[in-house]
C-alpha cells in the first residue's frame, strides 16, 4: 500500500471518528428517544461536521445554538427538580472555585449547595445541586465560561437533572477583576462583592476610605494562580492604610472584614 493510500484511509477513519463522537455526544443531549424520531433532521443539520469543532475540540456553543434553534433541546421541567452540575477541572482549585462561582453569580445562581468536593493535586471535581424548573442552560453557560477563557473540553449529560463539565482554567481571567498599572490611582465605588485588583510587578499599595466608611480592611494577595500570599486584616476602623505587596502578587482582593456595607460609599486605590 503506498503512501498515499495510506494517508487517505487515515483521514477517512479520522473522519468517521469525529463524525461519530459528534453524533454520539448530540444522542446524550438530546436523549437517545429524540434523537431517533429526530434522526434525518439531525443528520442533515449537523452534516457539515468540520464547523462544529474547534481546534480538535467540538464547539459546544454552536451545537446547542443549532439545537435549540430547531427545537431539539429544552432546558425546563414541569415542576421543580434537585439539579446536579459537577464541574471537573484539570488544575488550580483555588481560582477554579473562584471563576466559577463568579461565573454562577453572574447567571444569577446565588443560592446552592456544594454536595461534593475532592481535591487531588492539582485537579478539582466540585459537585452543587440546587431545586429549580431548569437545569442549568449549557448554551449559556459554555458562553460565559469562554468569555473567561475557560475551555470546555468535554460535557456529559449523566441523566436529565445532573450534567458534567470539563473544563481547563490554565488560561482563564477573573470575571470582575479590576487592571491597575503601576502609579495609577483608581476610584472604587460601592462593592457589590470583594474588589479583585490585577497587578504586575508592584511594591505597594495605598488605600483610602471616605470619611463616612466603617472600614474594616481585609486585603489579600495572590500569585497568578490565586495561592494566597499574605492576608492582612484589621480589627479596628481604618481611614487610610498602606501595605508592602509580596513578591509575585498578580491579584489583591480588598474587602472588610466584617461587612462590605462598611465600605459602601467606596474606597481610593494607589499603586506603586
Amino acid at each position: 500500500m503506498n503512501i498515499l493510500k495510506k494517508l487517505i484511509l487515515a483521514f477517512l477513519f479520522f473522519t468517521y471518528l469525529n463524525a461519530s463522537n459528534l453524533q454520539n455526544n448530540i444522542k446524550n443531549f438530546v436523549g437517545p428517544h429524540k434523537y431517533n424520531v429526530n434522526k434525518f433532521l439531525i443528520l442533515n443539520l449537523f452534516k457539515n461536521q468540520k464547523s462544529f469543532y474547534r481546534y480538535g475540540t467540538l464547539n459546544y456553543t454552536k451545537i446547542f445554538t443549532v439545537l435549540k434553534n430547531n427545537g431539539l433541546f429544552n432546558v425546563r421541567f414541569t415542576k421543580p427538580r434537585d439539579i446536579s452540575i459537577i464541574i471537573d477541572s484539570n488544575s488550580n482549585t483555588i481560582k477554579t472555585l473562584k471563576t466559577i462561582k463568579d461565573v454562577l453569580l453572574n447567571l444569577g445562581y446565588s443560592y446552592y449547595f456544594t454536595k461534593n468536593i475532592k481535591k487531588e493535586k492539582s485537579k478539582l471535581s466540585w459537585e452543587i445541586y440546587f431545586k429549580s424548573e431548569a437545569i442549568l442552560d449549557p448554551l449559556v453557560f459554555v458562553k460565559e465560561l469562554n468569555k473567561l477563557n475557560i475551555r470546555v473540553r468535554n460535557i456529559k449529560k449523566i441523566n436529565s437533572t445532573k450534567w458534567k463539565y470539563k473544563i481547563d482554567v490554565n488560561y482563564a481571567s477573573m470575571s470582575h477583576s479590576i487592571p491597575i498599572e503601576k502609579n495609577e490611582t483608581k476610584i472604587l465605588r460601592k462593592p457589590h462583592r470583594d474588589y479583585i485588583l490585577k497587578v504586575n510587578n508592584i511594591r505597594s499599595i495605598y488605600m483610602k476610605s471616605h470619611r463616612l466608611n466603617q472600614w474594616y480592611p481585609s486585603i489579600s494577595f495572590y500569585d497568578k494562580n490565586f495561592n494566597l500570599l499574605k492576608l492582612n486584616e484589621e480589627k479596628s476602623i481604618k481611614k487610610q492604610l498602606s501595605l508592602v505587596v509580596p513578591r509575585r502578587t498578580k491579584f489583591i482582593s480588598i474587602s472588610d472584614t466584617y461587612n462590605l456595607i462598611n465600605i459602601k460609599r467606596g474606597l481610593s486605590i494607589t499603586v506603586k
